[in-house]
């Protein structure tokens, strides 16, 4: 059965939390630093629909939350997409193209379990790690 995790690690090092788990159980590691990059994490997770579940956790060091790329994924996965294509509140940082449907950026955005670990303390969220 393949793995159906990804972990996103906003600006904390991916190499952190790949050391700290077994690669085999988790389908994605990867970084995300800025909401320009929610489209191509989008296509990535369109083509592994066997990815299910996507944790947030790590440090977000965008300077403003116009920036802010966990704002963008929290935004993404709790509302949606707007049907000019863009993602409130980011409509300069984010747009999808017409070659992704509407109604699959729909369904994906309703349908991964995301969960946001970045508001635990940062001794709970090591401890879960180590």
């Amino acid at each position: 059965m393949k793995p159906f995790i990804g972990i996103i690690t906003l600006w904390t090092p991916k190499a952190f939390v790949e050391k700290k788990l077994s690669r085999k159980d988790v389908a994605l590691i990867a970084n995300f630093y800025t909401p320009g990059g929610l489209e191509t994490m989008v296509r990535y997770l369109v083509q592994h629909p066997h990815v299910t579940t996507l944790l947030m956790l790590g440090n977000d060091l965008a300077p403003l939350n116009h920036q802010s790329p966990k704002l963008a994924l929290q935004t993404f996965f709790t509302q949606g997409i707007s049907k000019d294509r863009t993602l409130e509140g980011f409509e300069k940082e984010v747009y999808f193209d017409k070659h992704l449907p509407l109604e699959v950026l729909h369904t994906l955005s309703k349908n991964i379990h995301f969960i946001d670990l970045t508001s635990l303390s940062e001794e709970y969220r090591r401890s879960l790690i180590s």
